[in-house]
């Protein structure tokens, strides 16, 4: 994709998984893959507004461009967004090596960019410089992270300005 996959409310999108690097496959490229081929910065998935909308089974490959966001969950609380989900999914690849990129961002570090109650569950993040970020005002209360292994990173999770999220069974491979 060269553009951003925009995830409106109330939508449910399922995807066919790959092998994963955490299964020991190694495959980056299949199941259900959105491979970037725009240009350096932007975002592959955007739940964006979004509210009760769901995304499994799918697969996002960075290209290792810079300034990279691989799945955004934000708001500019005309809805807010809330209650979404991604789940079964592998990033790979999101910003240069160890050069800005994400490959979750939760908020977008601007005040009032709501995204509450967002569920990450079993998932991996591969080789991009920051794995999860929540970062807003109002981003983050209630989110859950679980079952998520995050790999060849900076910063595994990235906590600024969160509110009540939980945060279980991840593992942090480093560098």
């Amino acid at each position: 994709t060269s553009g951003t996959l925009l995830i409106p409310a109330n939508t449910r999108l399922e995807g066919v998984p790959g092998t994963g690097y955490a299964a020991g496959g190694g495959d980056y490229l299949s199941g259900s893959c959105l491979y970037w081929v725009g240009a350096t910065g932007g975002t592959v998935l955007s739940f964006f507004d979004a509210t009760l909308s769901e995304v499994r089974g799918v697969n996002i490959h960075g290209a290792s461009k810079s300034g990279l966001v691989g799945v955004l969950f934000s708001s500019d609380n005309a809805p807010a967004s809330k209650t979404n989900l991604l789940e079964g999914f592998q990033i790979y690849s999101c910003g240069a090596y160890q050069v800005d990129g994400y490959g979750v961002k939760i908020g977008s570090g601007v005040s009032n960019t709501q995204a509450d109650t967002t569920r990450l569950i079993r998932g991996e993040i591969v080789n991009c410089d920051t794995g999860i970020s929540i970062f807003g005002s109002n981003a983050g209360y209630q989110t859950v992270i679980e079952q998520i292994a995050i790999v060849g990173h900076r910063r595994g999770i990235e906590l600024i300005t969160v509110g009540n999220a939980r945060i279980s069974e991840c593992d942090f491979g480093g560098q």
